[in-house]
This record gives C-alpha cells, structure tokens and sequence, in this order.
C-alpha cells in the first residue's frame, strides 16, 4: 500500500499562464475525491457537480465544486468534514489574508489527520502568506510578473525559487512550469 504523504501544493503564476489546466489534470489523475472550491463559478471547472456546503458531510466519492457562501466559511466547513480527499482552494488570494485566519491555520495544521491534500492558488509568490510558505511542500512555479530580484524572505528556499522563475520566464512556452520539491 502507497503511503499518504498529505501534501500542501501552491500553483503559483499569472493569469492565463495555465495553473487551472494544469490543477484539472491533477484532478483528473488523482485517485482521491475531490473537491474545488472556486469562488466565481470558472468556466473550466463547471463539468464538475456542484455540491452544497450544507451536504457535503455525505460526498462520497468523485469529484465536485463548491460555489456558493463566503469562502473563509466553506473553506472551514470543508476542512471539518472532508476526509480522505483532496481540497483545492482556486484563487487563495482572493480570501486568504496575509495573517492567515485562525480556521484557515487550524484546517492546514490538521490536514494530515483527515488524510487531505491541500491545493492552493496565486497569482505570484507575493501573494502567499508566511504562514503557506512555511507549511508548504511543493511549489508549482508559472510565469508571473514579478521581481525575483527583490528577495522575498518569508521564503525558506527563496535562491531556489528565484533561479526556477528566472528559467521559466526565459522558456518560450507560455505554459511552462517548474515543480519546486521541499522534501
């Protein structure tokens, strides 16, 4: 039997760069029920079925999305009563503050206990809470528009980072990536 390794993964790039594409093969690949959380209805997750926050103690398996009620609130819900899944929290920076909220930290720290694996989305390292990067195993790195010259210290494995971005924005592809492993 595979061991669990309970992972908090960041796709971290620019708008259009493909984080979505690539988060929908994850998806796709994963042999974990799922569950998105996408905070604005994307297009590209609409063949999945919606499920209401209030039902979602009797998902079961598959793949599905949450939309609707305000994400700090759906977000703790789903880390109260998912287990066994992969959670993915499209656009974080558009409801995880930079403080992180305390039920935010508490779903995080308590991901390995309900046996999930955790997905979150940014637009560039910036946006990343301190508290994300010192909890993060994996980092997906796209394009984004921003100075890797200025060091950003909340990073552990901040020179990593920067010569991954340098590489990536110097590739061709605008759908180019580079994973960043901590382990």
């Amino acid at each position: 039997m595979e061991k669990r390794l309970n992972k908090i993964i960041l796709l971290i790039g620019r708008r259009g760069c493909g984080k979505t594409t690539f988060c929908k093969e994850l998806i796709k690949k994963s042999p974990l029920k799922t569950v998105v959380l996408d905070t604005f209805d994307h297009p590209d997750y609409r063949h999945l079925p919606l499920v209401r926050i209030d039902a979602i103690h009797r998902w079961k398996a598959g793949h599905c999305r949450v939309i609707s009620g305000e994400p700090v609130e759906n977000l703790q819900k789903l880390f109260n009563n998912v287990h066994n899944a992969m959670i993915v929290a499209e656009d974080s920076r558009r409801y995880i503050e930079p403080t992180v909220q305390k039920a935010i930290r508490q779903g995080i720290v308590e991901h390995r206990n309900r046996n999930i694996d955790l997905i979150f989305m940014f637009h560039s390292l910036k946006d990343v809470p301190p508290y994300i990067c010192s909890m993060h195993n994996d980092v997906v790195l796209f394009k984004t528009n921003e100075n890797v010259d200025i060091r950003q210290d909340k990073w552990s494995n901040w020179d990593t980072l920067a010569a991954a971005h340098k590489r990536i924005m110097g590739n061709p592809s605008a759908w180019y990536n580079e994973t960043i492993n901590l382990q």
